[in-house]
C-alpha cells in the first residue's frame, strides 16, 4: 500500500514538473491593426507571438496587462502561439508604440495581487516579457457619422413611399375612368397605408387632410 501511495505521488509530481514550461522566452512576436476608420467602426490591433520552452508543454497560460487591464491570452492550436485582441473606439487608440506585458499564472497572481493593493504595477511585478506594436494611426473618418447616413437613408424611402402613396391616390381619382382600375388603385392604396408604420401613417395623413383643404380653397377661389 505505501509502495503504491508512493508511486502516484511520483507520478503526479512528474506530470506537474512535465507540463510546467522551464525558462519561458519569446520566439517571435508580429501585429496588425485596423486603419481605415471610415468602413470599421472602432480600431482593432491583433498581436501574435510564440514562446519556446526547454522542454515542450502542450498547454502554458499567458495573460497579459495594457494599462491596468489584464486578460488571458486566446492560445492557438498549433502549439505555443498566442494571440492578443483589444478594440477601443479610434480616439482612444491613437498613433504609437504600444507596449504589451506579458505573465504567467504566477505573475498574474502576483498582479492581481498588487492591484489590490493599488501599488504601481509596473514597479512591482516584473513580467516574463514585453511584445510592442506600433499603431500608425487611423485614417479616413468620415464627417457624417454613420448612423446619420442610415437614418437619412431611411427617411428618404419613406418619403419616396409617401409620394408614391399620393400618386396612387391622384391616379385612382382623377386619371382612371374605367370602375375596375379605380378599385384596383384604392385597394393597393388601402394596403400600403396598412403597412406604413404609425409615425408615418399619421404624417401621410396630415400631408392628405392639407392636401384636400389646400384643393378646397382653390376650388372655393375660382367659383
Amino acid at each position: 500500500m505505501w509502495l503504491l501511495c508512493s508511486f502516484l505521488c511520483f507520478f503526479l509530481i512528474s506530470s506537474c514538473i512535465a507540463d510546467t514550461c522551464r525558462n519561458p522566452t519569446l520566439v517571435k512576436h508580429s501585429g496588425y491593426s485596423t486603419t481605415d476608420s471610415f468602413f470599421n467602426a472602432k480600431t482593432a490591433i491583433v498581436i501574435e507571438f510564440s514562446v519556446n520552452c526547454d522542454q515542450p508543454v502542450k498547454e502554458y497560460p499567458l495573460y497579459w496587462e495594457y494599462e491596468g487591464d489584464v486578460h488571458l491570452a486566446a492560445q492557438l492550436p498549433t502549439g505555443l502561439h498566442y494571440q492578443i485582441t483589444f478594440v477601443n473606439d479610434h480616439k482612444k487608440i491613437g498613433r504609437g508604440q504600444y507596449d504589451i506585458r506579458i505573465f504567467d499564472e504566477e505573475g498574474f497572481a502576483a498582479l492581481r495581487k498588487a492591484m489590490r493593493a493599488k501599488v504601481d504595477t509596473n514597479e512591482a511585478v516584473k513580467p516574463l516579457f514585453t511584445v510592442s506594436y506600433y499603431h500608425p494611426g487611423s485614417t479616413g473618418e468620415p464627417r457624417i457619422a454613420s448612423q446619420t447616413i442610415v437614418l437619412a437613408a431611411s427617411a428618404v424611402g419613406r418619403l419616396i413611399l409617401i409620394f408614391q402613396l399620393f400618386v396612387t391616390l391622384e391616379y385612382a381619382s382623377t386619371n382612371a375612368i374605367d370602375k375596375y382600375a379605380k378599385e384596383n388603385a384604392l385597394i393597393e392604396l388601402s394596403i400600403a397605408i396598412f403597412i406604413l408604420p404609425n409615425a408615418d401613417r399619421s404624417i401621410f395623413y396630415f400631408v392628405l387632410f392639407f392636401v384636400f383643404c389646400s384643393r378646397r380653397l382653390c376650388r372655393c377661389s375660382d367659383s
